[in-house]
């Protein structure tokens, strides 16, 4: 197939430079699109398209076709500081003449590819899982989604696979389910192919005819998930991206930090890799409108989804998202990626529409009361004001004295709170009000501080359950988030994990009911990024009747 619109000289014999940044040793662009790679990956005479890093951006990928042959994948590794020769691929191992598009799995455990034959008929998606000494035996993937000719896979952080219809030149989706494909749809944009989805499911890269007079080329566009579930207008990346010449084939570095497309620039209309700064594509998102409740999000059911993606949840590390109890307020604290800082990040709904408030520092793990009056920070606190909130005040011994990550109360005013350790033998522990008078704290019971990392607790404003996260050795992974149940005796029932539609491989903590009941907030993190996600809260009453 010669890679038209809808989609080598010799190959380096030693290691190529040692590596001054990770994207291949070399130099950053910025807002105008540069040529990758000139010489080594984009080449004289070569089509280079469908470019794919790897999580720790030490290993590339990427598909070259030359000479009227079919394209084969070609690929480099970053071993001790230097990238190794390019050397071409072989998945398939001859039972498929191309093979091209690579894009890893979020885990960086499986490589996706398009294979097909030399005629380019049964255009399929095929899968490798990586192995010690490099990658397993190439497997078509079993799922409808190969029922028809397609191409061009790319996957979001939640193993959602969208990708292109080659016989309807559309983009579909394929939710994962148990770890498989079983169904898919379609995206419902009103044009362009060869979609790359944003981990967080906010935004779609296509490429599609260029519109205007005379124009036969196509340009790059972006549609922007919008708050009900639905995709926006497609929006033109500009000038920086496009030209005269046909930009495909989009997608964005696993770091979210730049943009790569391909570019048939070349005398013969041959098309090579040019990367630009992704706020190119922040550059044309529209400000979002955020009305209605839950900062106008389209609710979630049985299965979690990510919160406010894009908004809320973002390229950042975002944590700890919660309401306040008139479902008025919304707060929730991020790390930047390259900063070890937090902030604490808040929405108001003003006049029905949520307004982003004034950005501050984070102190603590926040959270608040259950009548809203008092911000807890952990072994500190703000209480609420006129004009906003107080000053941080502490809560005195002897919570000075434990290296408190989330303190909050119940609507009795117990307080229930974690401690940081560096071995994980942190215990959750309570402080009750009895007579008037707050006792000291005590840990719980091994109904919930049985296993390791025990954290982050969420006492019900009623105290008849409560949430927290921790290690044990029946968990599905990292931490799981769990429940106890407060017994008819007042005592607590056994810890219960809250099974694998909520918890997974990766940490999933820090849980949080919204003030209604109707949903549970939790974070779900892995390789120091991570997202807030939301589920129906009829999760804790199914849990209640086990």
């Amino acid at each position: 197939m010669k890679p038209t619109v809808l989609a080598f000289s010799l190959l380096s014999l030693a290691p190529l430079a040692a590596a001054d940044s990770p994207y291949f040793d070399q130099e950053l662009p910025g807002a105008t699109a540069k040529l990758f790679a000139k010489d080594t990956v984009s080449v004289t005479g070569r089509y280079e398209y469908g470019i794919a890093f790897s999580k720790d951006l030490d290993e590339i990928y990427f598909s070259g076709q030359k000479d009227g042959k079919p394209a084969a994948i070609y690929s480099s590794k970053l071993v001790d500081g230097a990238w190794q020769p390019i050397k071409q691929e072989a998945f398939t191992k001859g039972q498929k003449a191309g093979e091209m598009q690579p894009f890893f799995s979020p885990d960086g455990r499986q490589l996706l590819f398009t294979a097909y034959n030399a005629d380019f008929t049964d255009t399929k998606f095929w899968t490798v899982e990586r192995v010690t000494d490099g990658w397993g035996a190439a497997k078509k993937l079993a799922s409808p989604i190969n029922n028809s000719e397609v191409f061009y896979s790319t996957l979001a952080s939640n193993g959602d696979l969208f990708f292109t219809n080659i016989i309807e030149s559309s983009v579909y989706h394929a939710p994962l389910v148990d770890g498989e494909y079983p169904k898919v749809d379609k995206v419902g944009i009103e044009l362009g192919i060869h979609g790359f989805i944003s981990p967080q499911q906010d935004y779609l890269l296509v490429d599609a005819k260029a519109t205007g007079d005379g124009r036969k080329d196509r340009d790059i566009y972006v549609y922007f998930k919008q708050p009900n579930g639905g995709w926006s207008e497609p929006v033109s990346l500009g000038s920086e991206v496009n030209s005269t010449h046909s930009e495909t084939v989009p997608s964005v570095t696993p770091d979210g930090k730049y943009l790569f497309f391909s570019r048939y620039d070349e005398e013969g209309g041959i098309s090579n890799l040019y990367w630009i700064s992704s706020e190119v594509i922040d550059k044309v998102r529209p400000a979002p409108k955020l009305t209605g409740p839950y900062l106008g999000q389209k609710v979630p059911g049985e299965i979690p989804e990510v919160f406010a993606p894009g908004i809320v949840s973002s390229q950042q590390r975002d944590y700890s998202g919660f309401f306040s109890p008139d479902m008025r307020e919304f707060y929730f604290t991020r790390k930047a990626k390259d900063e070890n800082k937090w902030s604490l990040i808040s929405y108001k709904n003003v006049n029905g529409s949520w307004q982003p408030q004034p950005t501050e520092p984070r102190v603590g793990r926040p959270i608040l009361s259950p009548d809203g009056n008092t911000m807890h920070l952990g072994k500190q606190f703000k209480t609420r004001t006129a004009e906003g909130w107080s000053d941080l005040q502490s809560l005195g011994a002897p919570y000075e004295d434990i290296r408190i990550m989330r303190l909050m109360s119940s609507a009795k005013g117990t307080y229930v709170l974690d401690e940081g350790t560096r071995d994980g033998t942190g215990v959750i522990r309570y402080a009750r009000i009895v007579d008037g008078k707050r006792e000291a704290p005590q840990p719980f019971g091994r109904e919930i501080n049985a296993g390791k990392w025990n954290a982050h607790p969420f006492i019900a404003p009623d105290e008849s359950y409560m949430i927290w996260d921790g290690e044990r050795p029946s968990g599905y992974g990292d931490n799981d988030l769990y429940i106890s149940f407060r017994q008819p005796d007042g005592s607590w029932g056994e810890g219960i994990n809250m099974g694998d539609k909520i918890n997974t491989e990766a940490a999933d903590a820090g849980a949080i009911v919204t003030p209604d009941g109707k949903y549970l907030f939790f974070n779900r993190s892995g390789d120091g990024d991570g997202d807030i996600y939301w589920v129906d809260a009829k999760v804790l009453e199914e849990l209640r009747g086990e």
